[in-house]
């Protein structure tokens, strides 16, 4: 974790890496296709990885570099993949890749052939690589491009780390962002490095990028915790980045009013929940409707926006919105279907967060020739896969199948045997927040009314501190607005999917409730009244 601002913080830093082998071999391809666009200037056609017939991807034709030299013919690009960190490459580690290029060549499919890899690549090397590929009749030109030069290519490049947020949690961000900006975004990489590299590009991210680019606004819509968090976490970063964007946090329109600042054109607005956390607000919707033309004008100067709102929420509060006095908030609106996510990109959500999370390896070994299977499942969604790779979640699963199909299916059940077994200080420390709906600033504070309730369970606020640590990251997450830092509650429920959710919220609040029948708030109405 990074606790100031470094000591070093050039987006040029010389001793800067990545941990690239981490990828896995699909993430690693497509950084590689944004590679080839953004760094050298050519897309390419990007073959399945079953039946690629040795060429990754593929190009006929002009190739006009972005440093204006110009090769014609036909291109293949192969993409060399390893999982060892700073392993060498060698001409031994290329044996497939050369017979291959030898059957391409033979058929006249290659002429200028591309090699791009993760392994370290030596000056000896290279040379020795190279002559073997130029050695078969057809190949005129070869290139080897290493981890050196991906790592140099990713540093010098804003735009293609917009494209690829996963490297934003496989670096010291530190070294990347300027330190004017790290500064401000500080609080974003501290929260969201971990899950960044755990991000897998969707298309509601690509068409969130996009929306910035274009108009400057974005509002991202989606069931809870359908990844809206990760998504706009990944577009704060790189609107730091790229723009070198002020990140501000907020979730009320007096606080974009407060502090928008119109002789400060390169400010980012993230407004979470931005008309209700659970439910509808009017007097938020009013309150919108009312700065929507200072919206504009901010726009206009440069400024970025995103809004985030549960789909539901949206839906109740479009009819109160003024939407011809902000056009961007119908023809910017991103909404993240988890239900349209290809098989392909659940599976790389599940290695991503399996690998990339706390279980130890022998429960790494026995899911995996199960994840197919819970890929499949039509109610898998992003938060599955990121429980999956908690320790703290898996417990007490017993890797069936048919144990599996529950907790994708009724993750509520799960949820409600692990507060079961939460000791006293976890369980003040989740009805403080349900009692605060749902979150609590950092650090946290009661009154006299919550200290007396929190009595009851014999919690005191050392006591809470001490759960609220230990819980963070799994159903405590952290938060941001203007103000500072919060710690809101986390829960797998989503409403389209397991019911109505105050139903969902009703059956947890009933397990609550059963630990502490006599747990009421001063005014002596139940605590689980509004929930």
């Amino acid at each position: 974790m990074i606790d100031g601002p470094p000591q070093q913080a050039t987006a040029q830093a010389k001793n800067v890496t990545f941990e690239l082998h981490t990828l896995g071999w699909e993430a690693f391809q497509n950084l590689c296709g944004h590679v080839l666009r953004e760094s050298l200037g050519q897309s390419v056609n990007v073959f399945s990885p079953t039946k690629d017939a040795g060429q990754d991807g593929a190009f006929h034709g002009v190739w006009k570099k972005s440093n204006a030299e110009i090769y014609e013919g036909k291109f293949v690009f192969q993409c060399k993949f390893t999982s060892r960190r700073d392993e060498h490459i060698s001409l031994s580690h290329l044996s497939d890749e050369l017979e291959k290029a030898r059957r391409l060549a033979k058929k006249g499919l290659v002429q200028t052939y591309i090699l791009i890899t993760n392994h370290k690549v030596s000056g000896e090397a290279c040379i020795a690589i190279q002559e073997a590929f130029l050695m078969i009749d057809g190949i005129k030109w070869f290139n080897l491009f290493g981890s050196e030069w991906l790592t140099e290519q990713i540093i010098s490049s804003a735009r293609l780390r917009v494209f690829v947020p996963r490297v934003y949690g496989l670096g010291d961000l530190s070294q990347i962002i300027d330190t004017r900006v790290y500064r401000q975004a500080n609080e974003i990489l501290l929260s969201w490095k971990q899950n960044l590299a755990k991000f897998v590009p969707t298309e509601a991210h690509k068409l969130s990028i996009k929306a910035l680019l274009d108009g400057g606004f974005v509002l991202l819509s989606g069931d809870a915790m359908a990844g809206k968090s990760t998504i706009a976490a990944s577009l704060a970063l790189a609107a730091a980045d790229h723009w070198k964007c002020s990140p501000l946090f907020i979730t009320m329109p007096a606080e974009f009013t407060a502090h928008w600042n119109p002789d400060e054109p390169n400010q980012f607005f993230w407004v979470d929940d931005a008309f209700g956390q659970t439910q509808f607000s009017q007097s938020l919707a009013e309150g919108w409707n009312r700065i929507f033309p200072l919206l504009n004008a901010a726009i206009q100067k440069g400024t970025k926006i995103l809004f985030t709102s549960r789909s539901y929420i949206y839906t109740a509060a479009k009819c109160h919105l003024k939407e011809s006095a902000f056009p961007p908030l119908a023809k910017s609106h991103v909404v993240i279907h988890v239900e349209r996510l290809s098989f392909e990109e659940k599976q790389r959500i599940l290695y991503n967060h399996i690998r990339l999370g706390n279980q130890p390896k022998e429960f790494r070994t026995r899911i995996k020739p199960f994840l197919k299977r819970i890929a499949s499942n039509q109610k898998f969604f992003p938060e599955i896969a990121k429980r999956l790779g908690d320790s703290f979640f898996t417990g007490n699963l017993i890797l069936h199948e048919a144990s599996l199909d529950r907790f994708v299916e009724q993750p509520i059940d799960f949820l409600c045997d692990i507060i079961n077994k939460l000791d006293r200080k976890g369980f003040g420390a989740l009805a403080l927040l349900f009692m605060r709906a749902g979150r609590i600033a950092i650090p946290p504070t009661i009154d006299e009314g919550e200290s007396e309730s929190l009595s009851l369970l014999d919690v005191n606020l050392g006591g809470l501190v001490e759960a609220f640590n230990a819980l963070d990251g799994s159903l405590v997450s952290h938060a941001f607005e203007a103000g500072g830092a919060l710690l809101e509650i986390s829960t797998p429920i989503n409403s389209r999917r397991y019911g109505d959710n105050r139903g969902g919220s009703s059956r947890i609040n009933g397990h609550l409730l059963g630990r502490s029948q006599d747990f009421r708030t001063t005014s002596g109405s139940s605590l689980w009244g509004q929930w």
